[in-house]
């Protein structure tokens, strides 16, 4: 067990992951108002960037307080209990439902940036990848670490998010600053998620002998600063983009 249950660090980070789900429902209701005033200034609601933006918070909000159960009262750290049931069921709607919101807020770019040039391609590989992670019968530490790459998969795909904005910033200098903001936010949110996908955990343990605890207090700080910096991004950017572009 990596984590003694009511040990100071199980304490500690159990505070640091309630401020991190307050962060992300504070901005849920900072995007629900983005939304319901620019319903007032045109007279409806249209889904596009700053909609999109909202489903993917939500979907992260809802899996990191399913994470939040896993990790403080089903498995409590217990690297053993993570491949069993129900923990391993939770674990998997969890990262499901993040995937989805990913794949939404591709699919979006998709459409109203590339002009749908993809076909929605990057958002159905990632919900293929997560699909068959969610499908895959977990009944060992192996099958846990095997499915993890499916997931490791996916997130990967979304790299496709920064590249984009980046390539808007590099062309578009009205743009540019709001564009690399996201950029910059979505990496360091996808390095969060991804130092603790536990197919690149395990590695850094056999490499580096890393502490899970400190390896997760990481995760945290780089996902809560990459949402803060790809919300505030996204805002301002849609509001120096043109009306029929968004």
């Amino acid at each position: 067990m990596a984590i003694e249950p009511n040990s100071f660090e199980f304490n500690l980070f159990y505070i640091i992951t309630i401020i991190v789900i307050v962060i992300k429902a504070i901005l849920i209701v900072f995007l629900a108002k983005k939304i319901y005033d620019r319903k007032k200034e045109t007279g409806k609601i249209t889904y596009g960037f700053i909609t999109s933006v909202f489903v993917l918070i939500l979907c992260l909000l809802v899996s990191r307080i399913l994470y939040f159960y896993f990790d403080f009262y089903l498995t409590k750290f217990d690297t053993d209990k993570y491949y069993t049931y129900p923990p391993i069921i939770v674990w998997k709607i969890a990262i499901f439902i993040s995937m989805l919101g990913f794949a939404n807020f591709l699919f979006v770019i998709d459409q109203k940036v590339l002009g749908f040039k993809f076909k929605g391609v990057f958002s159905y590989a990632i919900i293929i990848f997560a699909s068959i992670g969610v499908l895959y019968p977990v009944n060992s530490e192996k099958d846990f670490e095997f499915i993890s790459i499916f997931f490791l998969v996916a997130n990967v795909v979304a790299i496709v998010i920064p590249i984009v904005f980046f390539y808007i910033g590099t062309k578009a200098v009205e743009y540019r600053i709001a564009a690399y903001l996201v950029a910059i936010g979505v990496i360091l949110y996808a390095i969060g998620a991804n130092i603790i996908n536990e197919f690149i955990f395990v590695i850094w343990v056999d490499m580096f002998g890393t502490l899970r605890l400190a390896v997760y207090f990481l995760a945290l700080i780089f996902k809560t600063s990459g949402l803060i910096l790809f919300a505030y991004g996204i805002t301002d950017f849609v509001k120096k983009f043109t009306e029929n572009k968004i």
